[in-house]
């Protein structure tokens, strides 16, 4: 987290622009608010018009600011508690809050940071992982009222779309979006876990995968995240040559 790292990644992100890349996901919490910084000083020397470029951020989790400190609890306590812009019952795991007026406090410094009007869809950001030390009743609770306050933000126009950026949720049968407790059914691509057989059962019965075959390959050894390719039309064979030639 350092200046010369925020130059280079405008170069890039200004050249991307130019050469007509045009979405960007973003959050306050990645390179503690240093990406929006940048991708809003990209945006604002971008020569095309605003609505060229599609832009997604998140609100959720408590961003630090442009360091890490060197301790997040007192961070937190001197930069979000003591000014009165989050109650302390209302922070959820030590890293996230998703309370309607600081969702809607966290969106304006957002599109401050990158220097636009508008977002062209807002995220809740892990919004399961918070609902792992929630009870039912306080998971439906906590997400009816985040819901509310960003359909209210999409009615404003300062937001075009809204969403669940989400490791873990699957639709079930029903149509009803589960965020935890599956975790037979969950693709853990950020902690290097991809349970094969458990996600075909999940994905093949699906018209729109009917015609192809998921492939895990499991964790690299970096950590980095695993890959999973579909492939058409032959099903577990395909699967099991194609993960046997990409291996090699």
């Amino acid at each position: 987290l350092d200046d010369a790292t925020d130059e280079h990644l405008y170069r890039v992100t200004a050249a991307l622009l130019q050469e007509g890349i045009n979405h960007f996901d973003t959050a306050p919490n990645y390179r503690a608010e240093r990406s929006e910084a940048v991708l809003g000083r990209a945006l604002h020397e971008f020569s095309g018009p605003r609505e060229d470029v599609f832009v997604a951020t998140k609100v959720g989790f408590l961003p630090f600011r442009r360091q890490v400190p060197a301790d997040a609890a007192t961070w937190i306590r001197d930069r979000f508690i003591a000014p009165g812009l989050i109650r302390p019952d209302d922070i959820i795991g030590g890293t996230q809050c998703f309370a309607p007026a600081w969702i809607e406090r966290q969106l304006d410094e957002c599109l401050e940071r990158l220097g636009t009007s508008f977002v062209d869809v807002l995220y809740l950001h892990n919004l399961e992982a918070a609902f792992q030390s929630l009870d039912a009743a306080t998971r439906e609770q906590v997400a009816r009222a985040a819901f509310a306050r960003i359909g209210a933000l999409h009615a404003s126009g300062k937001i075009r779309a809204m969403g669940v950026a989400s490791w873990g949720g699957f639709i079930d049968e029903g149509g009803r979006i589960w965020f935890c407790g599956r975790k037979a059914e969950r693709v853990e691509t950020a902690a290097g876990t991809l349970h094969t057989e458990p996600c075909e059962q999940v994905f093949r019965p699906h018209p729109a995968a009917a015609r192809c075959a998921l492939v895990g390959l499991g964790a690299h050894p970096r950590q980095e995240p695993v890959l999973v390719v579909e492939a058409e039309p032959e099903g577990p064979a395909a699967a099991a040559n194609l993960a046997r030639e990409l291996r090699a």
